[in-house]
């Protein structure tokens, strides 16, 4: 890796085979500092600080949005004429 002047050189995981539908959607809030957060743990962080929500609605929400991502999913419809 090079080191670009001014920037220190940052550790980063190799991320390229991570992903996996099957447990994308599960949420981990209490992993390690040093495990790596990806996936729903993200996003429910993220929707949990930005818009104040506690866990329990940011989970709620999470799963109205991968029932809704199914649907899409499941009747081809991107280019939003169905839903």
């Amino acid at each position: 890796p090079r080191e670009h002047p001014g920037y220190p050189l940052i550790k980063i995981r190799n991320r390229t085979n991570f992903f996996d539908a099957r447990w994308w959607w599960m949420v981990d809030l209490k992993c390690h500092d040093d495990a790596p957060r990806q996936g729903a743990t993200i996003l429910v962080q993220r929707c949990m600080n930005k818009y104040r929500w506690d866990e329990m609605l940011a989970r709620r929400i999470l799963t109205g949005y991968k029932q809704f991502l199914t649907l899409k999913k499941e009747l081809g419809d991107w280019e939003t004429h169905k839903i």
